[in-house]
């Protein structure tokens, strides 16, 4: 009753192009597109996957910033689950950017051929859903993705923070 529609996204890279090889993202993404459905009440139709060779750069912000646009709705929530590589750049004001490595990136020009947080970020405030939570199961998934905070101060603390924008 807190959601009117729950949609999810769930990426796993095993099979790079140019990045070593990983054993368990796809496998790690899978689980969790099934226990969306099975546990969580997600409508199967609802959790979009792209796993390996699909997994591109163009696919993954099509599926967030396109697909996701037309279907979801304010009083909706949104899961995304990436499994697999990350990179991390030293920028220059001394702070540290991380990106998701797609399928098809270089391993020395992955920054414009990766997904950068901040580009999550920008993701993020683009989907008119009530809640949008990201979990990045990669070497470093980067900066914390917020679009509201709440306060435990009362008894009605979870029913009361399920009713904002986060």
């Amino acid at each position: 009753a807190l959601y009117r529609e729950s949609h999810a996204v769930v990426i796993g890279i095993d099979d790079y192009a140019k990045w070593p090889k990983l054993r368990y993202a796809v496998n790690d993404a899978r689980g969790m597109k099934e226990l969306l459905v099975r546990k969580y009440g997600f409508k199967a139709e609802n959790v979009h996957s792209l796993f390996n060779q699909e997994a591109t750069r163009q696919n993954i912000l099509s599926l967030l910033g396109d697909k996701l646009a037309e279907s979801v709705k304010k009083e909706d929530r949104v899961f995304i689950f990436f499994a697999g590589h990350g990179a991390t750049r030293h920028l220059s004001s001394g702070r540290d950017l991380g990106y998701i490595v797609p399928v098809e990136a270089n391993v020395s020009n992955y920054q414009g051929q990766s997904i950068s947080m901040s580009n999550f970020q920008d993701i993020a405030e683009a989907i008119p859903a009530k809640h949008v939570f990201f979990v990045m199961d990669s070497c470093y998934s980067g900066l914390a993705l917020t679009r509201g905070a709440g306060r435990a101060n009362s008894e009605n603390y979870l029913r009361e923070v399920a009713k904002r924008t986060a």
